[in-house]
């Protein structure tokens, strides 16, 4: 009798503690995941230095700069059925759209949007006469969505973009995947998809993390102070039953392995968010052309304000060398 009472009770313990630890990662997901009324960039922190407000003053006026130029708002269906925008800024050609227009597809990182994430670099963009599209993602700004995608859906609205660039500009345009943080995941996810118009001849990766999985332990363990083990597992399930996609099939690196186009990876070497140690993966598992380059003194999503020449000049010079292969 007092065997079956013990395990009784081991067994009512067992079960009020998965129960709590579901209600505790069913928490945590609509928390991480589900849709923020505000969006903030990726990359915003405590201003606690001279350096840091700095930065945090040159991307307000660069998204002041950027509101007053003129743009198309664009809005297309994701595949699953969700009302997806964007912002298309055009430069202002002396003479019409050249026969082969460059354009940057812009894929921002988690709880941004386009404008928060690639104001910064919209001077640039229009100074070498790209067209450029900022678009915001699944459950951010003004996309439907209930759930961020992480990478996993977002990959395939990135591919929904791109045809409508090329039905929009032209069989003869030349597109440039350019993605920040989860945006950089995201088109390292679609690198590889057999979708992936031939228009599109590059991608440039900023601070993406190597898997889903990965990444979700890394801010468990660090931001959190939480074993990944079992929390993870947990949380896993929360995701595939509330999100739709299991964190084990969010994995830029076994798509860059098999990649269809050249890409260009950047990260800080001070980013604690997505270690640095991620993109040493992801370079070395690409069996194509790539190019690498380590920002010194750069936290997460602060490559370019960090160091603007050495970013620009990467950039150029890669769009530069995947032209001379067309």
């Amino acid at each position: 009798m007092k065997s079956r009472k013990i395990i009784r009770k081991t067994g009512i313990i067992f079960l009020a503690a998965a129960s709590c630890m579901n209600a505790f990662c069913t928490y945590i997901f609509v928390k991480a995941f589900g849709r923020k009324k505000e969006t903030s960039r990726t990359h915003k922190k405590k201003k606690n230095s001279a350096r840091e407000q700095k930065m945090a003053d040159s991307i307000e006026a660069r998204k002041r700069w950027l509101k007053k130029r003129p743009f198309e708002e664009v809005r297309i269906r994701s595949y699953d059925g969700l009302k997806l925008y964007g912002r298309l800024y055009i430069p202002s050609f002396k003479d019409n759209i050249p026969e082969k227009p460059v354009i940057i597809l812009c894929i921002h990182g988690y709880h941004s949007d386009g404008i928060g994430d690639f104001a910064p670099f919209a001077p640039f963009y229009a100074k070498n006469n790209f067209i450029f599209c900022l678009v915001d993602d699944r459950a951010h700004g003004q996309s439907e969505g209930k759930y961020i995608g992480f990478g996993y859906h977002d990959r395939y609205d990135c591919i929904s973009w791109t045809e409508y660039l090329v039905k929009r500009f032209g069989s003869s345009c030349c597109i440039y995947l350019h993605g920040i943080s989860m945006g950089a995941a995201t088109v390292l996810s679609c690198c590889s998809a057999k979708q992936l118009p031939p228009q599109v001849r590059g991608v440039i990766s900023d601070c993406a993390f190597s898997s889903g999985w990965d990444q979700v332990a890394h801010v468990l363990r660090t931001h959190m102070h939480l074993p990944a083990f079992p929390l993870l597992s947990v949380y896993n399930k929360i995701c595939q039953a509330m999100g739709g996609y299991n964190l084990k099939h969010i994995n830029p690196v076994n798509c860059v392995k098999s990649s269809k186009v050249p890409i260009l990876f950047i990260h800080g070497d001070e980013d604690h968010f997505v270690p640095t140690s991620m993109v040493y993966r992801l370079y070395h598992a690409c069996k194509g052309h790539k190019q690498l380059l380590i920002v010194r003194g750069a936290a997460h999503a602060m490559a370019y304000l960090t160091d603007p020449r050495a970013y620009q000049k990467a950039f150029l010079d890669f769009i530069k060398r995947c032209e001379k292969k067309h």
